[in-house]
């Protein structure tokens, strides 16, 4: 991609695209932008170059596989003397947002480490905030609010800052 563009201009194309055909098609959408040879708005967005974008693609794929790993969990947890264990799934890896700007990989989750727990509180945040902008109109619709669902992530967000190493 040589140059962004704007959420308000992607949603734009969108419409365009949606409207002239009837519905979104991604693989009639990246035909239109091809044979456009440039003149398509969005054409700036791909990665013509066929070597760079094979790249891309395999570094996708290789995302990919680590994607849905799971792991099963002993947590000890001591109430009051008593050490109650509770088995938990949770990912193999994760992607700390942290991370994201700079290229940064999966981390392996290290539940005795307060850093990666912390730094995984926060990839979870960040996932049910998206989830929340992104489903909130079904919640309504459905009848229900979002407020369990905003608890939850303010809840994953105050553990994240926790566990954020103190500046000197």
């Amino acid at each position: 991609m040589s140059e962004r563009l704007s959420h308000e201009d992607r949603q734009q194309i969108v419409d365009d695209f949606c409207n002239d055909h009837g519905g979104w098609n991604a693989e009639a959408f990246f035909t239109e932008v091809r044979d456009s040879k440039g003149q398509h708005p969005a054409y700036c967005w791909f990665t013509w170059d066929g070597d760079a974008a094979a790249f891309a693609y395999n570094v996708a794929e290789a995302r990919h596989f680590v994607h849905g790993l799971i792991v099963r969990y002993e947590i000890e947890v001591v109430d009051q003397g008593a050490v109650i264990v509770t088995y938990v799934e949770g990912p193999m890896v994760f992607s700390p947002p942290g991370n994201r700007n700079w290229g940064g990989g999966y981390c392996k989750i290290d539940v005795t480490s307060e850093t990666s727990m912390g730094d995984f509180c926060d990839e979870a945040s960040t996932a049910l905030h998206s989830w929340i902008r992104r489903y909130h109109l079904a919640v309504v619709h459905a009848g229900r609010s979002i407020k369990g669902a905003e608890s939850l992530a303010a809840a994953l967000e105050a553990k994240a800052a926790a566990a954020k190493p103190k500046a000197a």
